[in-house]
């Protein structure tokens, strides 16, 4: 059985007074959301599950992506915002979802860093980019991030 990690970070945000937790995706962020959840579905990746940071302008990614696949159920992790790719791994690890493929919505330098721990493929993921990645025989609570242990499949970039 393949599992699926899709690591996508929040849309473009704007840099108003908010605090940094509370800022909101910009109109060309809701565009970026859009597309690349609508990319994600029309490529066939089907998220059961999603995690996302608790930061406004996550949680309004992660909700694109959850009206574009309403089956799919999706939890805020606070431990998501700003985190590490060590503290994502955590978070996976921890939350053990069943599901075969599994969302990720967070931030940078975390998501790219873990796609190259992951792939052993250095990527840089932009606003609303997504990388898909793929392995067999699997378990979410044994994450592994062993370099090159999933296979990159593709990454998503919607501007």
């Amino acid at each position: 059985m393949n599992y699926r990690l899709i690591l996508l970070r929040h849309g473009d945000a704007a840099t108003d007074n908010a605090t940094d937790h509370d800022r909101s995706l910009t109109k060309w962020g809701m565009v970026q959301a859009q597309t690349v959840s609508a990319d994600i579905l029309g490529g066939g990746w089907l998220p059961e599950h999603c995690l996302s940071s608790t930061a406004r302008r996550a949680e309004q990614t992660a909700e694109w992506l959850s009206d574009t696949l309403p089956s799919m159920t999706r939890v805020t992790k606070g431990a998501l915002y700003l985190a590490s790719f060590n503290k994502v791994i955590s978070v996976i690890s921890g939350s053990n979802p069943t599901a075969a493929t599994l969302a990720v919505v967070g931030h940078n330098p975390g998501l790219s860093d873990l796609v190259f721990k992951l792939s052993g493929v250095w990527v840089v993921l932009g606003t609303a980019n997504a990388a898909l990645l793929q392995q067999s025989v699997f378990a979410w609570s044994d994450l592994d991030a062993s370099q090159g242990s999933w296979e990159l499949v593709q990454v998503l970039r919607p501007d």
